[in-house]
């Protein structure tokens, strides 16, 4: 049963279900906040994504930058970094992909040669970071292909 709050200041009827006593009108709203799901947007990847922390160097005529990845896959990486970079940007990939914590197997690395198409201005709290598509993989796609293989992919959000 369904009944009125503040009737003498024209408010309308209440959600008898909620316990915080929410508008039969209101629930609509809900849906166009601010901190709700982004819209469904046409996916720009190719290639999954996964959580994965490597240490990672990229290196440029103009820049060297060293740091932990964010995310891996076979077609790229995303890399948080101390200073903002240019999208197109050609860099000198070395990737560690290694299993084991420390490891520093040449053999378990990844050389590619990649292009920075994302780059991330830092906010209040966040570091810069780039993203960077792989454009050849000279060496350890194999290796690579089979570490993502073992850690769960990332939604495609």
């Amino acid at each position: 049963m369904s009944k009125s709050i503040g009737s003498n200041f024209g408010l309308h009827e209440v959600d008898p279900a909620s316990r915080f006593a929410l508008s039969v009108r209101s629930s609509p709203m809900f849906t166009q906040l601010p901190n709700r799901q982004p819209a469904a947007r046409a996916e720009r990847r190719r290639y999954q994504r996964h959580a994965l922390r490597c240490q990672c160097w990229l290196e440029g005529e103009e820049l060297t930058l060293y740091g932990a990845t964010a995310d891996v896959g076979v077609g790229g990486l995303f890399l948080r970094t101390a200073i903002p970079v240019s999208m197109g940007s050609v860099v000198d990939v070395l990737l560690q992909v290694s299993r084991e914590a420390g490891a520093s197997n040449s053999a378990d690395a990844v050389v590619a040669r990649g292009v920075i198409t994302r780059a991330v201005s830092a906010h209040p709290g966040a570091r810069h970071g780039v993203g960077v598509e792989f454009l050849e993989i000279r060496r350890g796609g194999s290796a690579l292909s089979e570490l993502l293989n073992a850690y769960p992919a990332l939604p495609w959000v």
